[in-house]
Order: structure tokens, then sequence, then C-alpha cells
């Protein structure tokens, strides 16, 4: 229970963050684009309550921030592209070494 505490008063502190450093906006703002109450965001902020999927990627997407950075504060790269890329040219490497003769 207590790592769970701990998750959503990060997640509150990131979400406030975003709103007044990065948007300038208040809760009661937020809450009209978001669709949602004051009451719900203050209790987000606070750590009192948990953001359905839906709410907190609205509100993701209204602060201009990503889910991920509101869960964990960290960007997710999208590595799987990246690692394609990465195999192909470590087996090119492989290829070309194969058939290089000194």
């Amino acid at each position: 229970m207590k790592e769970q505490d701990e998750f959503l008063t990060a997640l509150g502190a990131r979400l406030k963050a975003a709103r007044v450093n990065r948007n300038n906006m208040s809760q009661r703002e937020l809450a009209e684009l978001a669709g949602t109450a004051k009451g719900s965001i203050s209790s987000y902020e606070l750590g009192a309550s948990e953001a359905g999927i839906k709410s907190l990627t609205k509100i993701a997407d209204i602060l201009n921030v990503s889910v991920s950075w509101l869960i964990s504060g960290n960007e997710i790269i999208d590595v799987g592209t990246d690692s394609e890329k990465a195999a192909k040219i470590r087996e090119y490497i492989h290829f070309l070494n194969t058939k290089i003769t000194l």
C-alpha cells in the first residue's frame, strides 16, 4: 500500500508541475478542458485518488506531456526501431567481416 501511495504522490507532483510550470493553468481550467471536476484534478495532484487511463491520457495531451512521463517521470523511447537498425548493422558488419580477407 505504501508503494502505491508513493506512486500516486509522485504522479500528482508531476501533474501539478506540468499544469503550473509548463502551462500556467489552474486546476479549474484543466478540469474544464479534460471534462472532469476540479476536485478530481485536486485529488490526483494530492495523490488521494487514481486517474483512469482515459483521464490520464486526456490530461497528458492537454498538458503536452506523455503519459509515461506522468507515470514514471521518464520518457519512454520506442527502441524497437533502433534495436532493429542496430541488429541489422551488426548483421551487416558480421557479413563484411566474413567476406573480407586480409
